[in-house]
């Protein structure tokens, strides 16, 4: 009988483990169907921030805009655009090492490159988490220099007012 008791909870262990696999490779599986549309999120996600980056350098190169900027901006667009650089970069390496050239001369994931997708899931993540923050600081700056410019120009007053700023725009100047 002792047998029998112990025989069934091995059965038992046994089966959840079996379970615990199954959900497993299951999600591994639906991980390496997404790669495809995991890359062309990334794929999204590089180009608005190239996108903004475009727009920062078109605010650097304005005439009237290089007189309100600041060392300090310059050094920060500076720090910001190596990041993108190197946030970019490892994007490419993560990508082409899962890619091949198909029978039409095509660029696609490779079969192999799906497998491995699960495993560099995380990474991919934690990248596209740094280009969102990284895009957010370009779109920070950009404001700043736009105001700067304006308030340069005439258009925008800063005064303080015990302990409020007030924000005075002039309009059709």
């Amino acid at each position: 009988m002792a047998e029998v008791v112990g025989l069934t909870a091995s059965i038992i262990q046994i089966s959840g483990a079996g379970v615990k696999l199954s959900t497993a490779l299951y999600t591994y599986i639906g991980t390496a169907a997404r790669a495809d549309q995991d890359i062309s999120d990334i794929a999204g996600d590089v180009a608005l921030t190239s996108n903004v980056l475009d727009c920062v350098g078109k605010v650097f190169k304005e005439d009237d805009s290089k007189t309100v900027i600041s060392k300090r901006a310059i050094d920060d667009a500076s720090s910001i655009i190596k990041r993108c650089e190197g946030v970019f970069e490892e994007i490419h390496q993560l990508i082409e090492k899962r890619r091949k050239i198909n029978k039409d001369g095509k660029k696609c994931t490779s079969t192999f490159g799906k497998l491995m997708w699960p495993l560099k899931e995380q990474r991919v993540e934690l990248l596209r988490r740094r280009l969102d923050s990284l895009k957010t600081s370009l779109l920070v700056l950009l404001e700043v220099l736009r105001f700067a410019g304006e308030r340069a120009r005439g258009y925008v007053s800063l005064c303080r007012s015990n302990r409020y700023y007030i924000l005075t725009i002039t309009l059709g100047k």
